[in-house]
């Protein structure tokens, strides 16, 4: 009994820790100059709030408070020493590639969007013409 006991109790534990270290936030703010696009949605210049929180990245307007959730996997490789957002560009268009801060953890790289790729394609289609 003793047992069944100590093994909820470890059990329950664990939970517990795991449930704690999952719920850790990280959140800095950034001033954009330009219109970006991440994840597929247009934002605006300004200023924002990026978090994650539970596996979930959100990008959020300073002032407005519109939030806008982004499909982001963790980066492990050549982290950089200072924080940085990377942005791929295509003509007058911005894309949102990866938050680099690995000061507070976070390093994530942003998932291409269809309009991601479709103006990628244009570039190269009018590179080969």
């Amino acid at each position: 009994m003793n047992r069944v006991i100590t093994t909820i109790i470890c059990t329950l534990a664990s939970f517990v820790a795991l449930n704690g270290a999952a719920a850790e936030k990280h959140a800095f703010r950034v001033d954009i100059p330009f219109d970006f696009s991440a994840s597929g949605a247009q934002l605006p210049a300004g200023i924002y709030t990026i978090e994650t929180e539970n596996g979930f990245t959100l990008i959020t307007k300073g002032g407005t408070g519109e939030s806008t959730f982004v499909r982001a996997i963790p980066l492990i490789d050549n982290l950089p020493g200072d924080s940085k957002l990377v942005f791929s560009t295509y003509g007058d268009q911005h894309f949102l590639r990866k938050i680099l801060c690995p000061g507070i953890n976070m390093t994530l790289e942003i998932l291409p969007s269809k309009l991601e790729i479709r103006a990628q394609a244009q570039k190269v289609s009018n590179a080969g013409s």
